[in-house]
C-alpha cells in the first residue's frame, strides 16, 4: 500500500507545471468632439536628431502578467504573442520583481518597426514569479490606418 501512495505522490509531483495567464485590454480614449480640432497621440523620436513625428488616432494597451503556480522553477520559458490580422505592436514595457532575471523578446520592435509577433524568453522562471509585459498595440481593423507620418 505505500508503494502505491508513493507512487501516487511522486507522480503528483513531477506532472507538467501550470502557468496562468491573466491579460486586459484597455485603450487610450481621445476627446471626439472639440470644436475645429481632431485629438491625436503624438510620439517623438527621442534618439535620432532628426525629428520624426508619429501620430495616432487610437493606441490600446494590454496587461499580461504570467505566473509560474507550479512548485517548480523553470531554467528558461519562452513564450510569444500573436496578434490577429490588423494590429501590431509599436512598443512595450516589461516588469520583473527579480532584477537579475530581465525578459528578453525577438525581434526589437518600434514604432518605425511595428510586428504582430513576438517571442518572449523568461530565464530562469521561478515559483511565485510575476512579470508583467505591457505591449501599446494599433489597430487598423477597428480604427482604420491610425499612424500617420507627415
Amino acid at each position: 500500500m505505500g508503494t502505491i501512495m508513493n507512487t501516487i505522490a511522486t507522480n503528483r509531483r513531477n506532472r507538467v507545471q501550470t502557468v496562468a495567464r491573466n491579460n486586459s485590454v484597455s485603450y487610450i480614449n481621445l476627446p471626439q468632439s472639440l470644436s475645429g480640432y481632431e485629438a491625436m497621440i503624438t510620439l517623438k523620436s527621442a534618439i535620432d536628431q532628426v525629428a520624426e513625428l508619429y501620430y495616432f488616432k487610437k493606441l490600446g494597451i494590454i496587461q499580461l502578467k504570467l505566473t509560474n503556480t507550479g512548485n517548480k522553477d523553470y531554467e528558461s520559458f519562452d513564450f510569444g504573442i500573436n496578434l490577429k490580422a490588423g494590429a501590431d505592436i509599436i512598443g512595450f514595457e516589461t516588469e520583473s520583481q527579480e532584477r537579475y532575471h530581465p525578459i528578453k523578446w525577438t525581434p526589437e520592435v518600434s514604432v518605425a518597426n511595428r510586428h504582430s509577433e513576438l517571442d518572449f524568453l523568461l530565464k530562469p522562471f521561478n515559483c511565485n514569479s510575476h512579470p508583467l509585459i505591457h505591449p501599446y498595440i494599433r489597430r487598423t481593423d477597428l480604427f482604420g490606418s491610425n499612424i500617420f507620418k507627415p
